[in-house]
């Protein structure tokens, strides 16, 4: 998590705190800084390491659903509207930005690993 903060940072100045993150004109900075830390190559369409991608997911996920209930007892209407968009859009949007890539990516590893195995056997 914290390689993917300075990611963020790197890329953007404006952002300060991890709540800063979540607003939705963030969405594609979290999306190539989780490709970015996840090691993801633009040519082959794989992640060096798709467990760190689908763990970086699941964390921001939960710090959206955590602010959530935040801004509801603040009362901040703007606030919370932005939140409430940023879930939909990170449950909709990884689901094919993050999940379907990471699954491909393990799918492979694993055909490899398998098609190593019946080799060894032969």
């Amino acid at each position: 998590m914290g390689n993917f903060l300075i990611e963020i940072k790197k890329q953007n100045k404006n952002i300060f705190q991890p709540k800063d993150v979540l607003l939705p004109e963030h969405y594609d900075t979290i999306i190539n800084a989780i490709n970015i830390v996840a090691g993801y190559d633009e040519d082959t369409g794989i992640h060096n390491a798709p467990s760190t991608a689908y763990n970086l997911r699941l964390h921001v996920e939960q710090i959206t659903e955590q602010l959530q209930p935040l801004y509801k007892r603040q009362a901040n209407v703007e606030k919370r509207s932005a939140v409430a968009d940023s879930i939909c859009l990170m449950i909709e949007g990884f689901r094919t930005d993050i999940n379907k890539t990471v699954s491909e990516n393990q799918c492979q590893k694993e055909g490899i690993k398998r098609f190593y195995c019946l080799q060894q056997k032969i």
